[in-house]
């Protein structure tokens, strides 16, 4: 029945379609009616029919207003005009987003969720934040939501379980479709298949679908415009898989998950959720819920060393409850501690996660992503696997991978758009544990030694290079080590003043220990003990004295497989300090006598000063300090004769400390004037402090309080602003007592209290004689 309707018809039906985005053309090639019989509808030349308002209702969701149209217009036509409009408008206005409508009743109602998944631990955060960016936009907009992560973190999971959490506010069907954009080749579902699936659960005849995806996806937004209906879109590619899948309703909600960050979806409106590792009491919980809590307490040692081997990754603990759970109730099981060991004594502790499935195997999952990089990202993915850790700066990488900033940061940000390796902190990017094992392996078995060699030494040559720029910024008076120049490729760190020095060393310090290890164990020997060397001041202004040791001791090995003289004597001065911090003077004394002989031999005057220094702190420490006056003068000695103006003053105001000590202030007094003026201008903060620390002993000596607490104050300052913790603390303890003889007992408390503090985190013995100070207030 063709229905004459004034134009009310075309006008609705014009409105309808350039909401859903569509041509006349297209809407015309969808429906399988002219272009021209459509124009002519549209500007009420041409009567409706009922099978047209049928179609367009299909393909434009109405909501029943078409229809509505042409029933009231044909019971005008019969007599009952009024009855018919008082309809219409009931249609019209029936545009609620919780109930179903009469006209949408007949549609199909999809559920295609897949099974809720059994275990979800720890996403409680994210199922809240997923649920309040739904409500932030309910009815009002269409809200499009990205969870994104790496392989195995549990994405698919956690959209799914939110999904079926909220199933009923979306009366109108949940659609999913699994892209399996990550998939081995060949298995990706196309935005064109999708949407196909899509049209034929929402009941359009396989007839009716148009060709092209852009026409498909506008058919997809004029069924979805006047719906409430969830979609997930799950394992997408990019951004561009996913986009002609969104649906237009401001009652719909689509939700993608995806290896990639979907950037451009973001950058669009798209909210973000990012689900993280699980911590350890997450993944307990999530032990205790596979496996029973009983078993968990009686086994929980083993059950953490296999949490910390999966490294909070759930798709691996949940492959480990697993393996634990078939075995449940069996003569003989193994227990979880067996299989730690299993997983520890391993080739790889991927071979102890692979299941055989490529939906569940950990090595297989990470090579959806491997594949997908280009040449250039798949090179440093491997590449990175020889970097120590736990953080990678983009100078180190740049270095490490010998190819220019621009191509290095290049892949370095598809790197992380995929997820395989983490931006932690500004430009410093790291690996999960189990990534890093799966790049190890691939750098391996892809790249060749000598490939893996030549790259392991840029990074050294790196870190080197960065750390003795780093020392020379950090002390003035500090002899460089002569090194080769940097080989094309390598990229040192950019580093120009004490403070770029000072936060360089804190934020590389875990790295630099890492570095050092795989300096011996590739055989780069002469970067085993120069990169020691290059980190002793640092290590002991901050107090890192185990640590200082140890890579001394790495320092020396390397030295003596080189039979390198002059490396052992340096090796030995840095371990010998070591030990005076330590307070085992007999070892500290063994290395320096070693050291001197050795410095001898070479000729090497600028060595011996500096081991004669160090002779005499530790005579000073053994409480003989005429000897300790005799070391520091054949020290000052050697630096007039070979040594710079740092060097010489330093000289001088140890010289000028040992006067004090044995009670010359006079002379004390005038050694370390002559200091601070040779100190002038050359921005050694640390040189200066400890000559105003001497300047305040010697005042102390004499009995001029308020001299020595300027002088002390003027020291700390110093040392405070390089951060050497130890000196300052000792100068705060000669502080107080300087506040304790002026007679002023609060004051004194202050500076030994602070000086308790800074011993106290440094776990040093002298805490205990500025406890009884304290207790004797």
């Amino acid at each position: 029945m063709a229905v004459r309707d004034g134009g009310a018809f075309g006008r609705e039906l014009r409105r309808l379609r350039l909401t859903a985005g569509m041509s006349q053309a297209e809407l015309a090639n969808v429906l399988h009616f002219s272009k021209s019989y459509l124009s002519k509808v549209e500007n009420g030349a041409k009567p409706a029919t009922m099978d047209l308002a049928r179609r367009c209702e299909a393909v434009l969701g109405a909501g029943g207003t078409l229809v509505a149209l042409c029933e009231a217009a044909a019971a005008a036509a019969a007599g009952t005009t009024a009855a018919a409009t008082s309809g219409a408008a009931t249609h019209s206005g029936q545009q609620g987003r919780v109930a179903r409508s009469p006209a949408r009743a007949s549609l199909p109602m999809p559920r295609q969720l897949p099974a809720r998944p059994r275990y979800l631990i720890g996403r409680g955060s994210e199922l809240k934040m997923l649920t309040a960016l739904a409500d932030a936009a309910d009815g009002h907009r269409a809200q499009f939501t990205v969870i994104t992560g790496p392989a195995g973190i549990g994405k698919t999971a956690l959209a799914i379980s939110w999904a079926h959490r909220v199933a009923s506010r979306f009366p109108d069907g949940q659609l999913y479709v699994n892209l399996r954009g990550f998939a081995p080749a060949g298995a990706l579902v196309g935005s064109d298949e999708a949407l196909r699936g899509f049209l034929d659960t929402l009941g359009v005849p396989p007839g009716q679908v148009p060709s092209g995806v852009n026409a498909q996806a506008a058919l997809f937004r004029s069924l979805t415009a006047a719906r409430r209906m969830l979609v997930v879109l799950d394992n997408a590619r990019d951004a561009d898989h996913v986009r002609p899948l969104f649906p237009a309703g401001d009652g719909c909600v689509a939700v993608v998950t995806s290896r990639s960050d979907l950037a451009g979806l973001v950058a669009e409106g798209a909210d973000a959720v990012a689900p993280g590792l699980l911590t350890s009491a997450d993944a307990e919980e999530l032990l205790a819920e596979r496996l029973g809590p009983g078993r968990l307490a009686a086994e929980r040692s083993a059950a953490r060393d296999l949490i910390e081997m999966c490294g909070g990754l759930p798709l691996a603990v949940n492959i480990v409850a697993a393996r634990a759970a078939a075995y449940a109730g069996k003569a003989a099981a193994p227990t979880l501690n067996d299989h730690a060991e299993s997983m520890r004594a391993a080739r790889s502790r991927l071979d102890e996660l692979s299941t055989g499935d490529l939906t569940t195997d950990v090595r297989a999952v990470f090579s959806w992503s491997y594949r997908m990089l280009s040449p250039s990202a798949a090179a440093l993915f491997r590449l990175l696997a020889l970097h120590p850790g736990p953080e990678c700066s983009v100078a180190a990488a740049v270095s490490l991978f010998g190819q220019s900033f621009d191509r290095t940061n290049a892949a370095l940000a598809e790197l992380s758009a995929a997820h395989l390796i983490a931006e932690h902190a500004s430009h410093r990017y790291g690996f999960h544990d189990l990534l890093r094992v799966y790049a190890a392996e691939l750098v391996s078995e892809v790249d060749d030694v000598v490939t893996r060699n030549t790259a392991i030494e840029r990074l050294l040559e790196h870190y080197l290079h960065t750390a003795q720029a780093a020392t020379v910024c950090f002390v003035p008076a500090w002899v460089p080590l002569p090194l080769a120049p940097l080989t094309p490729g390598v990229v040192p760190e950019g580093i120009a003043t004490g403070d770029d020095a000072q936060a360089w060393f804190e934020t590389e310090f875990q790295v630099l220990l890492g570095v050092i290890a795989m300096a011996v164990a590739s055989g780069f020997d002469r970067y085993a003990w120069q990169l020691p060397w290059t980190l002793r001041t640092f290590f002991d202004r901050r107090g890192h004295w185990r640590e200082m040791e140890q890579v001394s001791l790495t320092a020396l090995a390397a030295a003596q497989r080189l039979s390198d003289v002059a490396a052992e004597a340096t090796a030995r001065r840095g371990l010998g300090r070591a030990y005076l911090r330590l307070r085992d003077y007999d070892a500290a004394l063994i290395q320096a006598r070693h050291a001197l002989v050795l410095h001898e031999q070479d000729g090497d005057r600028l060595g011996q000063a500096n081991v004669h220094h160090d002779l005499a702190l530790l005579a000073e420490q053994r409480g003989d300090q005429a000897l300790a006056l005799h070391h520091a003068q054949q020290a000052l000695g050697h630096f007039e004769a070979v040594g710079g103006p740092a060097a010489q003053a330093n000289s001088l105001n140890t010289v000028g400390w040992f006067h004090a000590m044995v009670g010359d202030h006079g002379e004390a007094l005038e050694c370390c004037t002559r200091a601070l003026e040779l100190f002038h201008g050359l921005g050694d903060v640390a040189g200066e402090a400890g000559t105003w620390d001497s300047i305040g002993f010697a005042h102390h000596c004499l009995g001029d309080y308020e001299q020595a607490a300027t002088a002390y104050r003027a020291s700390i300052e110093g040392y405070r602003r390089i951060g050497d913790r130890f000196y300052e603390a000792g100068t705060l303890v000669r502080l107080g007592d300087t506040s304790a003889a002026a007679g002023d007992p609060e004051a004194a408390g202050r500076s030994w209290r602070l000086a308790l503090a800074i011993l106290d985190e440094l776990a040093h013995p002298d805490a205990e004689e500025v406890a009884e100070r304290l207790r004797g207030l």
